[in-house]
């Protein structure tokens, strides 16, 4: 059954599907490419007529790992958690998704989800991310975005190309604000509360929130945050994001002086050469520019920025495991193994903080150790010190949690890997792989405990503070823990 809906610039035809009225493909903004590439984004244009909203939209242009094996890995990988295909890829690629109740007697909370991916892969189409079953409830409409990624969203140019250009290392944060400005126009023709948006995002896409609450414009476009598994979220410094820019022109044989020539490029050639630079996920990543982003994500909150924006924060259990499968871990593994595999982490001490968490866990395989020092190092400890920042500067409150559920999935069992919470949270087992698949009344749990927080400003446990530092632990029997696994809190903390 055809459904319609009436926007600020036009009317577009989405469907019925399964008591649920489902809007795909929704453009917010303009396009992106040709004159508008690497500039601010602007308002989409309105149309005349009827706009089909029944297929999922472009996603930005965007590329893998290069190698093989990390292909086929990283496929797996994502299957294991619901990712998925990008249906099609293209600079026109401003559009998100809605799914709403088909009754709505009172305005409903809106979640507003950003994708995971880094800052480089990924899209709001991906099977984990579909929105029916919270909207079959009936008490939440649900949003995903798409956005420029990588290259075509944080290639800072504005040192060499001029004012017209002096938004390009932060676009794709740009974007997101301008799909949040569509929600607060449009989002109450399908019962959704413009005064009760929660902008929520996993791995990059907690990054890309923390990014939001460093960029004040934004403040205003939603009533609360939820950072789920970014690992350790920060912004380019400026200098680093030019000479970054500096290696993409000589890496293209461009110079200096004909730096325009990146502006009519083939956008498939900008994807490609980005695999060359640096980290391919994070090589282009939201740069501190020092007018839309004025801070790093963690110091405004420590100075009293978004103040008034409750938070949820929270990681799984055992991040790393998603990028260190147990097949990868040799049968002879030891300490010694252990300290390498850490050193990118914790750097030249790793030795020494393998031997403290070797000291307080003794019986713990190689592996354990493993996952335990990258996770905390990587994810963990600076989810802990983003709450605290908050705490510390009277701002709304902030409640943790921690997904502590073990999946039985090969080469992840026994483990609660980075990634393997998102089903949960969506309440969308059947959309994991088989293995994946967990206990119903988890999701239950996690799902309603999101969707409650939209809708009140609060968790159903207590908020977050430096005593007793209560955290939610969702698993098979989910309680509130104070300080969990403090021991490797400590080790971290005295490093910093």
């Amino acid at each position: 059954m055809d459904e319609l809906l009436e926007t600020t610039a036009g009317t577009v035809r989405g469907g019925m599907v399964d008591g649920v009225r489902t809007f795909l493909g929704v453009p917010y903004g303009a396009s992106t490419g040709g004159a508008a590439r690497f500039k601010a984004p602007r308002p989409v244009e309105a149309w005349d007529g009827v706009r089909d909203a029944l297929e999922y939209g472009a996603s930005s242009w965007q590329r893998g790992p290069v190698d093989d094996d990390q292909v086929q890995a990283m496929r797996e990988m994502l299957a294991m958690w619901g990712g998925g295909p990008e249906p099609s890829m293209s600079e026109d690629c401003l559009v998100l998704n809605v799914w709403a109740p088909a009754e709505v007697t009172e305005p409903l909370p809106v979640f507003v989800y950003l994708h995971g991916g880094g800052h480089s892969i990924g899209s709001g189409s991906w099977d984990a991310y579909d929105g029916a079953r919270l909207a079959q409830r009936g008490d939440v409409v649900v949003v995903t975005v798409n956005h420029r990624l990588g290259l075509l969203a944080y290639c800072y140019l504005a040192d060499v190309l001029g004012p017209d250009f002096a938004t390009s290392g932060i676009n794709g944060i740009l974007d997101i604000a301008e799909a949040l400005r569509w929600i607060r126009a449009n989002i109450a023709r399908v019962g959704g509360d413009p005064e009760r948006v929660l902008v929520c995002g996993q791995s990059g896409g907690g990054a890309k929130v923390a990014a939001l609450l460093a960029v004040p414009s934004s403040y205003g476009l939603y009533r609360t945050a939820c950072i789920m598994s970014a690992p350790n979220p920060k912004l380019l410094p400026a200098a680093d994001a030019a000479r970054t820019t500096e290696e993409l022109l000589d890496h293209l044989g461009i110079r200096p002086a004909d730096v325009e020539q990146l502006l009519t490029l083939p956008p498939e050639r900008l994807v490609e050469a980005q695999q060359s630079i640096g980290n391919p996920l994070s090589a282009f990543a939201p740069v501190l520019d020092g007018t839309w982003a004025v801070t790093q994500p963690v110091e405004a909150v420590a100075s009293g920025g978004a103040a008034d924006i409750p938070l949820l924060i929270g990681t799984t259990r055992d991040e790393h495991a998603t990028f260190s499968p147990a097949m990868f871990v040799p049968a002879d593994a030891d300490d010694a193994w252990v300290a390498e595999q850490v050193r990118p982490f914790v750097g030249d001490d790793a030795a020494r903080v393998v031997a403290d968490y070797r000291a307080r866990r003794p019986d713990a395989t190689a592996r354990q150790l493993q996952l335990a020092i990258a996770t905390d190092a990587f994810v963990r400890v600076g989810s802990i010190r983003f709450a605290e920042a908050r705490v510390a500067a009277n701002g709304a409150p902030v409640w943790m949690y921690r997904f502590d559920w073990e999946t039985p999935a090969d080469g992840y069992a026994g483990t609660a890997p980075h990634g393997s919470d998102t089903t949960f949270f969506f309440d969308n087992l059947d959309r994991a792989g088989v293995s994946a698949r967990g206990p119903q009344e988890l999701a239950t749990l996690m799902s309603s405990s999101l969707v409650g927080f939209a809708a009140n400003g609060s968790a159903n446990w207590p908020p977050y503070d430096c005593n007793r530092r209560p955290t939610m632990l969702f698993d098979v029997e989910s309680h509130v823990a104070d300080d969990p696994d403090a021991d490797a809190r400590q080790i971290m903390e005295a490093r910093a």
